[in-house]
Order: structure tokens, then sequence, then C-alpha cells
């Protein structure tokens, strides 16, 4: 038997607890149960936090977190923005920068690895070109997004000249660079990438945890007063690129043609305050805003809906993983989601539910109308959604492939 894999991993995403850090939890999760290679991360993972992404508990589900909006919660979010390794204060990247080498360096003189498998963030950028230039293993990226592209036409967020040289930097010198869709890969050669040394991986679904039969949907309903109403439902972060806009504007023409039913809104982001302004300046009076909820309890809000909705930008679809849509069909939900990116992937249009053009909130509200008029339809598109689902990417196969592209690294250097 060939030697194990001996790999670093760094991702410091890890300890976060919604959005990239559950992906990357569980990736991480299924990657250290296959034989072939063995996983150092960095910064260090306690097995209780990877059985927390791993296992929906519903019994440790408590009251959904809503979101503070008090003047000290204010306070609060400057000082971190102000402490942030993203900060515009140059003291706070460099120490940030500083911890995180010190770890890195630490690690790597203390074992031998063969690669190094870097998930990229913005805030690491230069910890990571440092470890580039001063390691000797060859390196594999995870992009989760080309960061310059997705601060300048997206976020609208700060990015220093030397954090874009970085990241160019860390393109050109990595043996292989991982995303998660083909519109991804296309992005990263029109920026100069080799095309050859890019590899689609996308994210995965855990099946068993996303299940109707095992969801409490009703539960849901009657707590937030839904029990005789139609439900079309959004879950996911608030945040630039999600396009709640959109959303909200195809919903005042929905409200006015089906006031039975009611927007369940689940999640919360620094776009939640604008979005819930912008439904009040509509006069819309059918929307529930859950904010925060635990991860485990997402199964059981999917339940409860009738029709789940993706919007996103047109910028954000070249990029994006649309993780809530792969679980809407996991579901068995009908889905109306942008037109793009790996939607078009996930969802065939008429079968499985129905696309519609980035911004066109008429589109969207027809469609979304269009099933609301036809619960025959839009539970045959369901069950058509869960079954195409069932042959999309496990966690498991997710990380067979980057273990398989790590093997392939370090074979041909």
């Amino acid at each position: 038997m060939d030697k194990p894999l001996n790999v670093l991993y760094y991702n410091t995403f890890l300890p976060l607890k919604m959005g990239e850090g559950l992906v990357s939890r569980h990736f991480l999760s299924a990657a250290a149960q296959l034989d072939g290679w063995q996983l150092t991360p960095v910064p260090r993972v306690t097995p209780a936090m990877l059985a927390e992404s791993n296992v929906l508990d519903r019994h440790r589900a408590g009251t959904p977190k809503r979101p503070h909006h008090t003047r000290w919660a204010a306070l609060r979010q400057s000082m971190r923005r102000l402490k942030s390794p993203m900060s515009r204060v140059p003291i706070a990247p460099y120490l940030y920068t500083r911890k995180m080498v010190k770890e890195v360096t630490a690690v790597l003189q203390n074992n031998t690895f063969d690669v190094l498998l870097l998930h990229l963030s913005q805030q690491d950028l230069k910890t990571l070109a440092r470890v580039a230039r001063e390691a000797k293993q060859p390196l594999v990226l995870r992009a989760p997004a080309p960061f310059a592209y997705q601060a300048d036409h997206v976020l609208q967020r700060h990015m220093s000249r030397a954090d874009r040289q970085h990241e160019q930097f860390l393109y050109e010198t990595a043996a292989a660079i991982l995303v998660i869709s083909q519109g991804m890969k296309e992005l990263f050669v029109a920026m100069g990438v080799p095309a050859s040394k890019i590899h689609i991986v996308p994210n995965g679904i855990d099946l068993g945890a996303f299940a109707a039969d095992g969801a409490e949907g009703q539960a849901v309903r009657q707590r937030h007063g839904l029990a005789r109403r139609k439900v079309v439902g959004y879950v996911g972060g608030f945040w630039p690129g999600n396009d709640l806009d959109t959303l909200l504007r195809a919903w005042q023409q929905v409200e006015q043609a089906k006031p039975e039913a009611t927007l369940l809104l689940v999640g919360y982001g620094p776009e939640l305050r604008r979005a819930q302004a912008l439904g009040q300046s509509l006069g819309l009076h059918n929307c529930v805003w859950t904010g925060r909820v635990d991860f485990s309890q997402v199964p059981d809000h999917l339940a409860a809906m009738n029709v789940g909705v993706g919007p996103y930008t047109a910028e954000a679809l070249a990029y994006v993983s649309p993780l809530k849509v792969i679980e809407y069909t996991a579901m068995g939900l009908p889905v109306v989601a942008t037109r793009g990116g790996q939607i078009a992937e996930l969802i065939d249009d008429g079968v499985t539910g129905f696309l519609y053009e980035a911004g066109c909130a008429t589109q969207l509200a027809d469609q979304i109308l269009n099933l609301l008029a036809n619960p025959t339809m839009a539970d045959e598109m369901g069950t058509q959604a869960r079954l195409k689902i069932q042959t999309w990417h496990s966690w498991e196969k997710t990380a067979q492939n980057v273990q398989a592209i790590c093997g392939q690294v370090v074979r041909e250097t």
C-alpha cells in the first residue's frame, strides 16, 4: 500500500458556525474519514467542532436567535471591524498576520508534509503568500471566490493593493486551484490563471440531514402563525450578492395577487436591516423575519415551505455556491432561482423548478405565482428535484476528489 499523504490543511473558517465555516467543517469531517491521507488542520480543530457540523441534533436547537439592534451592539460591531484583519487600520492586519504566520511556521517546523492544502480567504492572503514563498511543499488552493472581483463588484469591500498582489501571486504559485463551478473556472481563466491548473470540485450535500420526512415543519408553521398559509421561503445570508431587493419587489406583486401567502425569510447578515427597511417602504405585510436560526433547525424551516427561492445578483452568480438551492431540492421543494452559474446545473427549468433573469422582479413574481396556483405541478417538481439531487456530490465524494488532486500534485512534483 502506498504511504498515506501527509497534508497540512489551513482554513481559518473552521471555527465559524455559519456560511463558509459550515462548508469547511462538513468537508473536513468527511475528509478525516478517508484512508490514504493524514490531515493536520491549522488552526486546530476539536472533535466536538466536527461533530457539531456533522450532526443535526434537534435536542440542542433552542429559540431562534434574533439580531440585536441596540446602540451597544452597533458599538461592538464597530470595534470588531476596527480589529478585523481586513481593517483599514494597518495594525490589525499586521498583528493578525504575525499571529497566523507564527502558528503555521510552528506546525511546518514540527512536521513533514507532502502538500499544503490552503483554503483561501481575503484576511489570509498576506499570511499564505508568505507561507508560499518559504514553504518547499507544493500548494493546492481551495478558492471560495476571486477576492478582487468579489470586493469590487459584489461586496464593495476594501481590498488593499498589497492583498491584490498576494492573491495573484498565490494563483501563480499554486500547483492546483480548486473551484466550485464551471462559471467560477471561467472567471479565473479570464483573470489569467491557466485552465490546466483549475479543477472543479463542487460543494457537497448531506442527503440524510435534509429529508422532509424527518423534519418538523408544522412546528415552525405554528410558531409563526402559518398553519393555513402558503409559504414561500428564503434561507441564507443577508449579504451583497444575495438579491433580497429583487425578491422583496417581487413579493409586493405576489402579495397583491395572493394575500393568503407568506414570505418566510430565515437568516441574518449585514444587509438584514436594509432589507427590512425596504420591506416597510414597499408596504409589505406578509413577511416573517426569523433572524438567525441554528443550523440544526434549517431542515424544519425548509419543511414549513411550499416553495424555495434562490435570488442572486448577476455579479455573484459567477462564483457563488448556491448551497441553499441545493438544500431546497434535497428537501423536495420546487425552486425559483436566478438563471446562471451553478444554478443551471441544479435546476432544470420547468422540470425541477423555474429560473428567472437576474434582477427581474416581475419574472420572479410570475414564477412564484405559477407554483402557488398549481400545487400538483409544484409537488411533482419538488419530487423531481429530490431525485436529481441524489446524483449530486456528497461530502465524501467532494473529499475524495480533493484527495485525488492532492495525490496527483505530489506525484507530478
